[in-house]
């Protein structure tokens, strides 16, 4: 049977965007059993092997659960908008992967120093040239988190401005042959009303800081990041080795 998946990207990639896909669109609920592996394959025209390796992917993202000898399971969690710490991704993708509508908003763009803690992830001296950026992040129309990004300005262009960022970051970063391959990542929390999150400001005098170092090829540091996710608006998945 030919493959009804493209060829843009890995086969592995591409079969579990489709799973998502019927997952938003309802064919499966929380708690059903996906089809086996060889129904998956013959469906799809892809090898065992492939369909195994797209169900791990959708598993590291929260998406389902694999249970030995059982099934694959579509896992509980509801709809709240949630992302792997094992997966590095854009939070707009996060958001639109689980069905919601994303849009992120810059608060400020602008050349600026490194501070001490920036520099340091980023191997810079402090007081580095930089691209600061301050995002605030929606889902469906409501804030989620805010974040604080910093690139070195060694890194960039020469003809580069602070609206060359216009989208994803990650998408920038990609375009300069730059994209994160790793993170290092921390979580804390933190004070929410030391954060301008515009009218939406959490009820709650917390929220969680996510600190992430992105690095790209041969683990060199492009992007220190301080994200503040809004209380309850947000899940992180983890996941036990087995």
């Amino acid at each position: 049977m030919a493959s009804q998946l493209g060829s843009t990207s890995t086969l592995s990639k591409q079969l579990a965007e489709k799973l998502k896909s019927r997952f938003r669109e309802g064919e499966w609920s929380p708690g059903d059993r996906l089809p086996s592996e060889n129904e998956i394959a013959e469906e799809f025209g892809v090898s065992r092997v492939t369909v195994r390796t797209s169900l791990k992917q959708l598993e590291s993202a929260g998406f389902v659960e694999i249970r030995q000898g059982a099934g694959t399971f579509v896992t509980p969690f509801g709809n709240e908008v949630r992302t792997s710490l094992q997966q590095l991704r854009s939070l707009t993708d996060t958001i639109r992967d689980l069905g919601h509508t994303p849009s992120m908003h810059f608060r400020s763009r602008a050349f600026d120093v490194l501070p001490v803690e920036a520099a340091q992830r980023l191997q810079r001296e402090p007081g580095s040239g930089a691209l600061h950026l301050q995002r605030a992040v929606s889902s469906d129309e409501s804030v989620v988190a805010v974040s604080f990004d910093w690139i070195p300005v060694d890194l960039l262009p020469r003809d580069a401005t602070p609206e060359s960022v216009a989208g994803s970051t990650f998408a920038f970063l990609e375009s300069l042959g730059l994209l994160p391959e790793q993170s290092i990542a921390e979580i804390h929390a933190a004070e929410a009303k030391d954060i301008d999150w515009g009218p939406e400001a959490p009820s709650s005098g917390l929220c969680v800081l996510l600190k992430q170092t992105h690095y790209a090829k041969r683990g060199r540091p492009v992007m220190f990041s301080r994200t503040y996710f809004i209380e309850g608006r947000f899940q992180f998945v983890i996941r036990r080795n087995r």
